[in-house]
């Protein structure tokens, strides 16, 4: 732990209290219209009561996304709210992406693939990066886009150094700067990964299939995202002070454990503590970082039980669904720290939950205690590392 347990976070703006509409403490959450709501409340036995309501947003291309912090004793309490996931108004803050530069690893299929058709569409130039298997089907998708000739396919295996060097280098040498990156890629095992097998000899085998995806969901995004602050932090800053944005698409195997993928949600939440332990130096450098995390998407990982979610009548998420949420989070200059859980018509604000409930979860005294533990790494430069290396 290397900071408070309630950082302050540097680049989200105050309030505009101007915007404030009073409503009554019983009242019911309700979809706004206009930039960011700002709800200030206490919790009562479980329930907000809300006493007023500040600043109104929406985003989101397939889906509307609304954001309420809720201010208690100085803590931030964060989470979404969707309208319908086929709301088709559209996005006001991706107007923005014109010329801007994305890289989107695992972009050839699924969740990737409508991520980087999205960004097209609205302009930005994209780089899709996959394997180099991928080459056909990351081709006929740019040959989908709105603006083909706005799109690179950059071949990579995102656990080689030098094959990830080379996308940042190709998406400068062709575009100048690489504004966004969107962490996507992932694989999950195929066969249970708790299962030991043993050789001729009747010895226990090691699990290559779980090393395979622990390397590519965490060692792959840790890659991505070095990259991604060396290069953004390169970029002239903009007059909010902002160089650029990296988005996580983690899972909500990455908080919930349910499904017993051992190796697939180890993965996801290594990417959860990775992201957690990066949001001070991306904050250091005017880089906004935070992820959506999707459960159960129709994609090529995810196939062959689709009907059973539907016959089970659950509203699954659509891969463009998705992609909208990841956009959103990517041009949102207060999106710092959020995490987004999207389920079917359902998207919920992770993190900033999290820091808010620690006081009912662990109590004023350990909270404290923790608090000024980080604060006390704070002083030291951070927590010291070891020097011995054995």
């Amino acid at each position: 732990m290397s900071g408070p347990i309630l950082p302050t976070n540097p680049l989200i703006p105050p309030p505009h209290d101007r915007h404030c509409q009073r409503r009554s403490a019983d009242a019911r959450f309700r979809v706004y219209s206009g930039r960011l709501v700002l709800l200030r409340g206490s919790f009562i036995r479980g329930a907000l009561a809300a006493d007023g309501a500040h600043r109104v947003s929406k985003t989101g291309n397939h889906g509307s996304i609304i954001i309420r912090q809720i201010e208690r004793t100085g803590l931030g309490l964060w989470y979404c709210e969707t309208r319908s996931e086929h709301d088709t108004n559209p996005v006001d803050n991706l107007a923005d992406l014109a010329g801007k530069t994305v890289i989107v690893t695992g972009a050839a299929r699924g969740i990737g693939a409508s991520t980087a058709a999205l960004f097209n569409s609205h302009g930005a130039n994209v780089v899709l990066v996959d394997l180099p298997q991928a080459k056909d089907a990351a081709t006929s998708l740019i040959e989908s886009f709105q603006y083909p000739e706005k799109s690179l396919f950059a071949p990579a295996n995102i656990l080689v150094w030098k094959d990830l060097v080379s996308v940042f280098k190709t998406a400068v040498q062709r575009f100048s700067k690489v504004d966004v990156v969107v962490a996507n890629a992932a694989i999950m095992e195929s066969k249970p990964v708790l299962d030991v097998e043993v050789d001729e000899a009747g010895d226990p085998v090691e699990s290559l299939e779980a090393n395979r995806v622990i390397d590519v969901n965490l060692k792959g995004t840790l890659n991505t995202l070095r990259l991604g602050l060396h290069y953004l932090s390169q970029n002239e800053p903009s007059a909010t002070g902002s160089r650029g944005s990296i988005v996580f698409v983690t899972s909500t195997s990455g908080y919930f454990g349910s499904t017993g993928n051992a190796a697939y949600i180890s993965s996801k939440h290594g990417v959860v503590g990775l992201m957690r332990a990066s949001l001070r130096r991306a904050a250091s450098l005017g880089i906004s970082l935070s992820s959506v995390a999707p459960c159960y998407t129709p994609t090529h990982l995810t196939a062959g039980f689709g009907q059973k979610i539907t016959d089970a009548g659950l509203n699954a998420n659509t891969p463009e669904g998705v992609a909208s949420v990841a956009a959103s989070l990517a041009c949102d200059g207060t999106a710092h720290g959020l995490a987004c859980l999207v389920w079917g018509g359902y998207k919920r604000e992770l993190e900033r939950t999290r820091q808010e409930l620690l006081v009912s979860w662990l109590g004023n005294d350990l909270v404290d205690s923790m608090t000024k533990f980080g604060q006390l790494m704070d002083s030291m430069g951070g927590y010291p590392l070891p020097q011995n290396k054995d």
